[in-house]
């Protein structure tokens, strides 16, 4: 019961009957104490009409409320007394008529209590729905919150327990003009706060309702727009001097939607804010006074992380060495975002390699390394960015350098993630390709959508079973060159999409997954002709080319082209439009395929294949035949094989006005002239031969050749004595990765018989290096010095003359001992150290040494086609520098050079010097081996 309050004659209000009053237990199995006095002489000094209150813990901005409180007939609010122990006690409520009831609580002492510090709305519609943030601390897992009496529904907690956000549940009549209290209970303990009267139900002045959201779903990052269908929204009228202030507002769970505007009383529009991605309630909120109005629709829009794919990628193997182009082929790749200032706003999708690199202990350990845009890779002389997204379905790579912590093939993982946190995982083959194919260029760079273009790959290292690509699709290998060297292709069909787009050329050897890149390099072209080719006549023909045929088809054009293969036709005669006459191009044996191209802007094509078969008659013309003196005292003639061609017709001369009279005929590619004559000049001529007739013939270079006085008694002064531009030049050769050198006679200076400089960019690849010393040079005066990108080497000819050399010369038989002298080279080979053998050696030293330059030195006799390793001393020291790989020598670290003994795959200290400013060391050689160059990291 409330009490009963009266005016006194001060007119003031006073207490002249009390309400219901309560009772609280203190101790267990206590006396009952009244609850809203502590102290039961104030009772009598007071008397009842004097309530005792009481500034509570939860009271809000230090108010004061009574202990107790009959709030109407349903309600008492009462602050609960001080107790000494833990356990149940009984509460009684007692009547001024003397009617009474008991309830029982439970005293607890929780561990922590729970504050509240901010209800945020503190009002909403008394149908309930309004989303409430209830902020403070030591919220707990199961922690309840109450409107009044009512339990909220939590939506979402704070895992620090900082906050709470709860969705109010339906008031009543009654609750209307009431400020209800707040309380939050940690179920765990029970311990519990109260913010006294912190929240108010309002009646909405209309029924809203939300029917649907259009998108229903999201980016995670906002910013999606929406469109919110409904009923009886109430559209703002800023224009309107008397419209509130306060307009409709739009929440996405608890947070507030941008650019919301209410377009008529059944649609809003707005833009989503960014949130975690799942369901979240949509609220439509319109606080203008007097209209109050709220309503939400549950579960009404779904944030999601961006769908990102990966569908194939392209080549699917890198080269362990790192810097493979990759092209990943997928969906829901996000381009850079800039402002209009130019500065970055987003990076867009951003991706990660695994890589293994070392830790603490020495050991491999795999990681995620970024790709950077802002890292350029140089690919065929052009700076590239190491990741760049071209477009939502394409990004362009380049991989990563791999350690050495698996021996063979392996996977790597390649992850891409978007801003949003939408992610996806691809997987890569991780080889070792020596060497690596090359491509330097294409020909033509253009050709129908229709494909079947003949197109010539130039470059290196093509091995036999190269497969070329042009924009992802496979061209068909026509042919390849012996050395590697070249590729035919017959383009794949294009697509629509291909029009007038620059397409990446592909070369990949699948022996062990190398592979090379020519960026966009062919074009596909819209043809504005059709021409057709029916038939060539005639259709066979010399390889040697020259002959007149006749095509016919349809539609060509007056600048019509004609090719025989890749080879162009000479003489091209426009007849009409169904004729064309011209002369084959010189060829290889076999068919190929006849086209008629109409040149730009035309693009029209037509292709015959197979439609012409080149026939061998007789060999073609030898090449590179030389003629050079030996000791003054005979002749080398040499050239290269022909194919087709059975032996090799020789013929002489000693004055140009005599006739050719036949020297000799052989098998070989080379032939010795024994009988010389000094004074006489000397010209020489050479045909192929087969069964089927004889090529030209050919001039021998130089032609002719001039034999001078012979000086027995110094060959070496003779030498001396000669023109030295006249002697032969060192020959260099780079055949992939490897690099072959055969040493001249053609001295540089009075200190070097050969200086070789082979540090720039063409050599960068080399990891392998061979260089032959002919016989004649074993005694020469003057050094020799070759650099490249990963040692020097400097050394006196002397050196290499070693037993095997002499046991070589011994060997030869007396009749034939010029022939096989004039073969005899010595051979220096440099290349890579075996990784088994140098990686256990290496931890032996300890987990922070580091490898960081080496070479493996072999020596090598070689008579004719015969060989024989070098395995003793050297005749004397070569100086052999080593250099660091690129910034794995810091200035802080300490470098050794060494030997490796095979036998226990120990690395032995040598004496040496070393240069931590240019990371290089240098060592005298003094016998082949293995030879290495290693930091110790400094901790």
């Amino acid at each position: 019961m409330l009490p009963v309050k009266a005016k006194n004659e001060n007119n003031e209000e006073v207490i002249i009957q009390d309400g219901t009053r309560v009772y609280m237990q203190t101790d267990l199995g206590g006396s009952l104490t009244e609850v809203d006095l502590i102290d039961a002489d104030a009772l009598s000094a007071l008397g009842i009409a004097a309530k005792v209150t009481r500034v509570t813990p939860d009271a809000p901005d230090g108010q004061e409320f009574p202990r107790v409180e009959v709030l109407d007939s349903n309600t008492i609010r009462l602050i609960t007394i001080a107790q000494s122990s833990v356990g149940h006690r009984t509460l009684r409520f007692v009547n001024p008529d003397r009617g009474e009831t008991t309830a029982t609580v439970e005293v607890v002492t929780p561990v922590a209590f729970p504050e509240i510090t901010g209800i945020d709305p503190n009002r909403g519609t008394l149908a309930g729905g309004t989303l409430v943030t209830v902020s403070g601390n030591t919220f707990r897992p199961q922690a309840e919150v109450y409107l009044g009496t009512r339990k909220a529904e939590i939506t979402q907690r704070d895992p620090s327990g900082n906050w709470l956000i709860v969705r109010a549940p339906a008031g009543t009549e009654a609750d209307l003009g009431k400020k209800l209290d707040v309380t939050v209970v940690n179920k765990e303990d029970g311990g519990s706060c109260t913010l006294i009267g912190a929240w108010e139900y309002r009646r909405s002045q209309v029924s809203s309702r939300i029917s649907k959201v259009e998108p229903n779903q999201g980016s995670t990052l906002g910013g999606t727009p929406v469109t919110i269908i409904g009923e009886n929204f109430r559209p703002d009228n800023p224009a309107d001097p008397d419209e509130p202030a306060e307009q409709v507002q739009v929440f996405f769970g608890t947070e507030p939607a941008t650019d919301v505007v209410v377009q008529d009383y059944q649609t809003i529009t707005c833009l989503t804010p960014p949130q975690a991605a799942g369901t979240y309630d949509v609220t439509v909120k319109d606080p203008k006074p007097g209209y109050y109005a709220e309503v939400f629709l549950r579960n009404g829009f779904t944030y999601r992380t961006s769908s990102i794919t990966v569908t194939n990628l392209f080549p699917d193997k890198v080269n362990r060495s790192g810097n493979t182009l990759i092209q990943v082929t997928g969906s829901g790749f996000e381009l850079p975002v800039v402002d209009e200032n130019g500065n970055k706003v987003s990076e867009g999708t951003t991706v990660y390699m695994q890589t293994d690199s070392p830790n603490a202990d020495g050991e491999e350990i795999l990681r995620w390394e970024k790709l950077e845009p802002t890292d350029m890779v140089n690919l065929h002389g052009q700076n590239l960015p190491r990741v760049e997204v071209i477009d939502q379905n394409t990004i362009r790579l380049f991989s990563l350098p791999q350690g050495r912590s698996a021996d063979g093939n392996f996977k790597r993982l390649l992850r891409f993630v978007n801003p949003d946190g939408g992610e996806v995982q691809a997987t890569v083959e991780v080889i070792v390709a020596e060497p690596l194919p090359i491509i330097s260029r294409i020909n033509p760079t253009e050709g129908p959508l229709a494909g079947g273009t003949l197109v010539t790959v130039s470059g290196s290292n093509f091995k036999p079973l190269v497969e070329v690509y042009i924009g992802g699709r496979k061209a068909e290998v026509v042919e390849r060159k012996a050395d590697g060297s070249e590729v035919i292709i017959r383009t794949p069909a294009g697509q629509q999409s291909d029009l007038n787009k620059k397409l990446d050329v592909v070369v990949i050897n699948p022996e062990d997954g190398g592979s090379d890149v020519l960026l966009e390099a062919w074009q596909y072209r819209v043809t504005l002709s059709n021409p057709t080719i029916t038939k060539v006549e005639p259709n066979t023909g010399p390889t040697i080319g020259g002959q007149l045929v006749t095509i016919t088809g349809q539609n060509f054009h007056r600048d019509a082209e004609v090719y025989f293969g890749t080879k162009p036709a000479t003489d091209v005669e426009y007849i009409d439009y169904q004729t064309l006459r011209c002369k084959t191009p010189a060829n290889n044996s076999g068919s190929c395929d006849v086209i008629v191209r109409h040149p730009a802007p035309d693009f029209g094509e037509a292709i015959l294949r197979g439609g012409y078969t080149y026939e061998r008659l007789f060999p073609e013309e030898p090449t590179g035949f030389t003629a050079r003196l030996i000791g003054h005292r005979y002749i080398q003639l040499s050239w290269q094989p022909v194919e087709g061609a059975s032996n090799y017709e020789i013929f002489a001369q000693t004055d140009d006005d005599e006739d050719l009279v036949f020297l000799a005929s052989t098998d070989q590619t080379s032939y010795l002239l024994k009988t010389v004559e000094e004074g006489e000049d000397y010209y020489f001529q050479l045909r192929a031969v087969s069964d089927k007739g004889a090529s030209p013939l050919i001039k021998a270079d130089p032609f002719p050749l001039y034999v001078g006085y012979i000086d027995e008694e110094d060959d070496e002064d003779e030498d001396e004595d000669e023109d030295e531009d006249e002697r032969p030049a060192s020959v260099v050769n780079l055949a992939g990765n490897t690099l072959h050198i055969i040493i001249g006679n053609r001295p540089k200076n009075e200190y070097y018989l050969d200086y070789l400089d082979l540090t720039d960019d063409q050599y960068s690849r080399v990891n392998r290096v061979q260089i032959g010393v002919p016989l004649s040079l074993l005694q020469a005066n003057r050094r020799v010095l070759v650099k490249t990108p990963r040692f020097d080497l400097e050394f006196s000819p002397r050196a290499l003359y070693t037993q095997e050399v002499r046991q070589a010369e011994r060997g030869a038989a007396w009749a034939n001992w010029i022939k096989d002298s004039a073969q005899i080279y010595v051979y220096l080979i440099l290349q890579p150290l075996q990784p088994r053998d140098v990686e256990r050696a290496t931890s032996k030293l300890g987990a922070n040494y580091k490898l960081v330059g080496g070479t493996e030195l072999l020596g090598e006799v070689r008579v004719g086609t015969r060989a024989q390793p070098i395995q003793g001393s050297f005749s004397g020291a070569i100086d052999l520098t080593l250099k660091a790989s690129a910034r794995q020598w810091s200035a802080s670290e300490t470098g050794n050079l060494y030997v490796l003994d095979p036998a226990r795959r120990e690395w032995n200290n040598l004496f040496g010097s070393t240069n931590p400013a240019y990371g290089t060391g240098r060592i005298q050689v003094l016998r082949p081996g293995s030879y290495g160059l290693i930091v110790k990291k400094q901790w």
